[in-house]
């Protein structure tokens, strides 16, 4: 990894203005209960978006402890 992103310790946040894009290409199949994992959250507002959008629970996890 670059010395910038060493810095950022990796994180590079999804865009706000990129997350309606990305919901825009994922749709349900079928109904009921459906889950998404964002395994490198950081905040989490891009999974909680996209969760929304699709009406589905939404989980993330942030390995890093800062």
């Amino acid at each position: 990894m670059r010395l910038a992103g060493q810095a950022k310790m990796g994180y590079y946040p999804t865009p706000d203005n990129v997350t309606p894009i990305i919901a825009k290409y994922l749709k349900r199949k079928r109904e009921g209960m459906i889950r998404i994992l964002d395994p490198c959250a950081g905040m989490g507002t891009a999974v909680k978006n996209i969760g929304e959008n699709l009406h589905a629970e939404a989980y993330g996890i942030e390995v890093d402890l800062d």
